[in-house]
């Protein structure tokens, strides 16, 4: 385990690292597949597409950062049909130096795909403006700071039915309605 100050230095060095790519920054926040959110390589391909059009629209760099439930193949068809500059860190075991959180701080706007509420509450706690993916090319954008706390305790209180299953279902019913 690291000291404190020699974790922030190396949190600080990303950030610096970041300085090397244009401004803005946008980040993407890759979970993993589920029964109702598959990660498909079509859904990579549209993903994809739609950021493409952001950051031309605005310039800026896409930062990305996968989970451990971030298919392989996913992130690649993803990387291969991005056209704008990327910084890309994929998530490693045990790993003391992940930037995740600097990533998180350096963003000036996210993207989340819909399957992590643990990406999905970082996201919305940083304050900045915050999209949720939800289907191939649904890019959702509310006030999600209020709204997600109330899906939350929404979702939480519906898993305590008789069948424990992790339904995102009704979580992104919420969210979209």
């Amino acid at each position: 385990q690291k000291p404190l100050t020699e974790k922030l230095s190396y949190y600080d060095g990303i950030l610096a690292e970041l300085n090397a790519f244009p401004k803005p920054y946008s980040l993407l926040l890759l979970g993993g597949s589920m029964l109702c959110y598959p990660f498909t390589l079509k859904r990579a391909k549209g993903i994809a597409a739609h950021l493409n059009r952001i950051i031309a629209a605005h310039g800026g760099t896409l930062l990305i950062s996968t989970s451990r439930r971030t298919p392989f193949k996913f992130l690649d068809k993803l990387k291969s049909e991005l056209n704008q500059p990327f910084y890309q860190y994929s998530w490693l075991k045990d790993d003391l130096e992940n930037p995740y959180y600097s990533l998180l701080t350096a963003a000036d706007e996210i993207f989340v795909t819909g399957d992590s509420i643990s990406m999905l509450s970082d996201a919305t706690m940083t304050g900045r403006p915050c999209y949720v993916i939800y289907r191939d090319d649904d890019f959702y954008k509310k006030d999600w700071h209020d709204l997600f706390s109330q899906c939350v305790f929404k979702f939480k209180y519906s898993l305590r039915s008789k069948r424990r299953r992790y339904d995102f279902s009704k979580f992104h019913k919420t969210l979209y309605d």
